[in-house]
């Protein structure tokens, strides 16, 4: 990649995060809210397969 290029369309989420306010989950930012987040349910493997398919279209093109 040259610099300043970016992946275009490549967005794989492994962190889910959640705003709560008093144990509510909430959008706004509020004073006192609390964010909290888990991995996601995919696996290793199956990360490692979209980014390795993703890549693989890529130099197709």
């Amino acid at each position: 990649m040259e610099k300043d290029e970016f992946l275009d369309g490549l967005f794989i989420p492994v962190w889910h995060c959640v705003r709560t306010f008093w144990g509510i989950r909430s959008s706004r930012k509020l004073p006192g809210n609390k964010i909290t987040g888990e991995l996601v349910e995919e696996t290793e493997e199956e990360i490692t397969k979209e980014v390795v398919g993703y890549l693989e279209m890529q130099l197709e093109d």
